[in-house]
């Protein structure tokens, strides 16, 4: 496998790659069960006279070195990570009245976690997330084949951004494009959730699994905001308090009228017999 390439796995994941960027896909694996429904492609890889083969689950195992193949095993180009420069010209074209969450991952480092936000933030329309704090090393390992699985095809949704100087990046979004810093914190001076107004043009800063939003952005932010529970725990993992942040603000501006994306449900379940073996 070359530089430019990298293996993707995961039904959903390798559907939703192979639909939104089929002259990206070089080589399919699939096994018997899978070939029906990904029978598009394979179309495509032999009349573009690329590879395709039916494999074994065991070979699908040692392709993809995971036990979570679900049946498909693809060698991509790689989506790669945007930068700073990237962003502005993207918010540049878009008017500041628009309605934007932009989520701001600081120092993040479980491609399962930034698989499961990017998840999220597919299912409630946020289009770009922001990567503080991460070093060359922490990017590749984010954007590993597990993200992209955990993902369920929300990847190929939402842009990513790798900013190098976070607090600089966070004052360009107040000062420029009119967005307002929120960060989570536990903070006795934090607001509840439930009881803030979140803005229309939010920068929602969410910390990393082990330390939470650094002290430096923490000090940029105009909102702290705080979960409301029991207290039984000391915090939430990073991926599920962003879906209820998420969750929150999408409410909020729908309830406004002020949403520009479609409400469409969800399953909130796998269907009967669709069993899903660890992460």
């Amino acid at each position: 496998m070359r530089s430019h390439e990298q293996k993707l796995y995961g039904k959903n994941a390798c559907l939703a790659f192979a639909r939104k960027y089929p002259e990206k896909v070089i080589r399919a694996y699939c096994s018997k069960k899978t070939q029906g429904e990904f029978g598009f492609l394979l179309k495509q890889l032999a009349q573009e006279k690329k590879a395709y083969h039916i494999v074994s689950n065991e070979d699908l195992e040692k392709l993809s070195e995971s036990l979570h193949h679900e049946g498909v095993v693809l060698l991509v180009g790689k989506l790669s990570v945007q930068d700073e420069k990237s962003l502005w010209i993207e918010l540049g074209k878009l008017p500041k009245t628009t309605t934007e969450c932009l989520l701001c991952l600081d120092g993040l480092s479980n491609p399962h976690n930034l698989g499961s936000i990017v998840r999220t933030a597919a299912h409630f329309g946020v289009r770009r997330v922001v990567l503080f704090n991460v070093q060359d090393d922490g990017l590749k390992a984010l954007m590993s084949a597990a993200y992209h699985r955990t993902a369920e095809g929300g990847a190929v949704h939402v842009d990513l951004y790798h900013c190098t100087q976070a607090a600089s990046c966070i004052e360009t979004l107040k000062d420029k494009f009119g967005f307002t810093p929120a960060a989570t914190s536990s903070h006795s001076a934090a607001q509840m959730l439930h009881s803030v107004l979140l803005p229309q043009r939010l920068a929602l800063i969410m910390g990393s699994e082990g330390d939470g939003v650094s002290p430096e952005l923490l000090k940029k932010a105009d909102l702290k905001i705080c979960i409301n529970g029991t207290g039984h725990v000391e915090s939430l993992n990073v991926a599920s308090a962003t879906a209820i942040l998420l969750n929150e603000y999408s409410r909020q501006i729908q309830n406004r009228g002020a949403s520009p994306v479609p409400s469409k449900p969800t399953l909130a379940v796998r269907a009967a017999g669709k069993k899903r073996i660890g992460s």
